[in-house]
């Protein structure tokens, strides 16, 4: 696949849901949805994903309050890059959790995750100097939150 096509497939990558999730942090509320690992070039570890965007209703959330929760392990998405020894598998889910400071109103919301990938394609090592290019990639869709305070 030339390079500047997409190496994901969208459908079905991006959960139908959002919930909120208690972290008893009574200073922000925190949010979660899933989204199952569609890439073509599936089998890296963590940190062949550089950078962790995420927009909810058009809004950029802050890095430092994004969290990538892969079986369990909670990864903070600045720091996702440095991570060689764990891997996100083929059609693997994994949880998106973000902290806002005001709280979501139940109902529809706008989601978008923006990836930013290496091209490199080896998936024994990750491009710790940033010699190759980086390729964008995103996924997004309404998520529904039901109940919300």
């Amino acid at each position: 696949m030339p390079a500047g096509t997409s190496y994901l497939f969208k459908e079905g990558m991006l959960s139908h849901s959002i919930e909120q999730v208690d972290t008893g942090d009574n200073k922000k509320t925190y949010y979660k949805f899933t989204v199952r690992n569609h890439f073509l070039h599936a089998v890296h570890p963590v940190g062949w994903i550089q950078k962790l965007d995420i927009e909810i209703d058009n809004a950029s959330i802050n890095e430092s309050d994004v969290f990538f929760i892969l079986r369990g392990q909670w990864l903070i998405a600045s720091k996702m890059h440095t991570i060689r020894e764990v891997f996100w598998n083929l059609c693997e889910e994994a949880e998106v959790c973000f902290a806002l400071s005001a709280p979501l109103k139940a109902g529809d919301h706008t989601v978008k995750c923006i990836f930013t990938t290496s091209m490199l394609e080896d998936t024994r090592v990750l491009d710790e100097t940033g010699a190759w290019p980086t390729r964008v990639e995103f996924v997004d869709g309404t998520i529904n939150l039901r109940g919300a305070v």
